[in-house]
């Protein structure tokens, strides 16, 4: 069943996304147009469809959005943010989709006096990410344009059987931190036919330790038939404290940038 936002806002979105929850699930509708938004919570068997035409933006300050947070998180916080604009948590069959556009208005978050072509000004206050998923399974991402997130655009945290096809993601080649998709600590990862330029690493694999004596494996990621275009690296498989990271495979891959095509970090040591 489809759900529909009585207004062009985050609020109403909300409301929609509460609604097909409490019913059992369904698809929430966005209807042409722009919706300002600050923090949405996805929920179990829910699809967030955004279709042409239709385009959520995000707030251009950091106090709109949110603090994530949960018991599994709480000991990793990578750039000293917990803020994001789309969050989800411990849920199952959930899904953004649509040929529209999610738009988090990165460069605005950053300190722009800087010479002409040179990395923009990390900010004093934190950037939300995009997406942040963690612990969720039967994950969809389909035909989505993802433009200018101020952080991490894509942090998929503990997640399972996770499906990305026919994303676009893109971000101002001057911002720093901006990746494309951070996959951490996941099973059974698929991304393919999908296209990324951005100023830091466009495609990520972590093994993020939530706590320094809990184990974490991310295993079983297929990456194929995608166009990479960074700064940085278009793929970095591992990062310093990194635990362990297995079982993956890269085909048919372009890339075109100024940093590497693909880059392994060994783990198990720190910065």
């Amino acid at each position: 069943m489809d759900y529909i936002p009585e207004e062009m806002t985050g609020k109403s979105i909300q409301q929609a996304i509460d609604h097909a929850a409490s019913t059992g699930g369904g698809r929430v509708v966005l209807q042409p147009g722009t919706y300002l938004s600050g923090t949405l919570y996805l929920k179990s068997n829910v699809e967030l469809h955004v279709p042409a035409g239709a385009r959520i933006l995000g707030y251009p300050f950091s106090e709109a959005y949110d603090d994530f947070r949960n018991p599994g998180l709480d000991a990793v916080v990578p750039e000293g943010s917990r803020k994001c604009l789309i969050a989800c948590a411990s849920c199952e069959n959930i899904a953004i989709t649509g040929s529209g556009e999610i738009d988090g208005r990165g460069p605005e978050f950053y300190n722009r006096n800087v010479p002409a072509g040179a990395f923009f000004a990390k900010p004093s206050k934190p950037r939300p990410r995009m997406i942040q998923l963690y612990d969720c399974r039967n994950v969809r991402l389909e035909n989505i344009s993802l433009k200018d997130s101020p952080g991490w655009t894509v942090w998929l945290i503990a997640c399972e059987d996770v499906c990305i096809r026919h994303v676009h993601i893109t971000g101002c080649q001057q911002m720093i931190n901006n990746d494309g998709i951070d996959i951490d600590g996941c099973r059974r990862v698929t991304v393919c036919d999908s296209t990324f330029r951005t100023g830091d690493d466009c495609l990520i694999l972590r093994a993020i330790r939530r706590l320094p004596e809990t184990e974490c494996v991310c295993e079983d990621v297929m990456v194929s038939n995608c166009f990479l275009d960074s700064r940085c690296q278009g793929i970095r498989v591992g990062c310093p404290s990194d635990d362990t990271i297995r079982h993956c495979s890269f085909s048919h891959i372009v890339f075109r940038g100024q940093g590497n095509g693909i880059h392994f970090e060994y783990p198990l040591r720190y910065l």
